[in-house]
């Protein structure tokens, strides 16, 4: 994607060490909670007093966790840029949702999720399937979950861009308007 008239968007260092130390942070807590008895949840509420039920959030905790944390981990050491926005269409680094740039005609709209308080851009598309017939087995379920979940395949979110989320929607939209044929 070499285009005079494209826009960058790095990925931001500070925000992948911050999401590195989160994850290292909930890792020992899911390693903490391993280590609680029966003795030790005798106090708290019923639903809590069960080691399995706390282990098997433990459990989860670092795999989830651990995660995020391999996922920064490789990101911090990454050289291409979070997203690339040009007339031939986006490319993006940040959700892998497509290795090619995704033409401006392939994009029918942009909106905004909110999950926990973590906005997401949602891009529409004309016709989905392709890129998710083209997906491996892993990110075709990941696919599938956003669109039950957002009504698109291809969420992308700012947290590891060096942007704001206002400043990446204003700028999708703006370019959709402009490139889109």
């Amino acid at each position: 994607m070499t285009d005079t008239n494209q826009t960058t968007i790095p990925l931001s260092k500070t925000k992948i060490w911050m999401l590195i130390f989160g994850s290292i942070a909930f890792v020992a807590i899911g390693l903490w909670m391993l280590t609680l008895d029966t003795a030790a949840l005798a106090g708290q509420t019923a639903k809590y007093r069960n080691p399995a039920i706390v282990h098997g959030i433990a459990y989860l905790c670092i795999a989830f966790f651990g995660l995020c944390l391999l996922v920064g981990i490789k990101k911090l050491f990454d050289t291409k840029p979070g997203l690339v926005i040009s007339a031939q269409g986006i490319l993006d680094h940040v959700s892998h949702f497509s290795p090619n740039p995704v033409p401006w005609r392939d994009i029918k709209g942009f909106d905004v999720a909110e999950i926990h308080k973590q906005k997401m851009l949602v891009i529409y598309l004309e016709n989905p399937q392709p890129y998710i017939e083209s997906a491996t087995a892993m990110r075709k379920l990941g696919f599938i979950a956003n669109t039950k979940l957002v009504g698109s395949p291809w969420v992308i979110t700012a947290s590891t861009l060096k942007t704001s989320f206002d400043a990446l929607l204003a700028l999708c939209q703006q370019s959709l308007n402009q490139y889109k044929k």
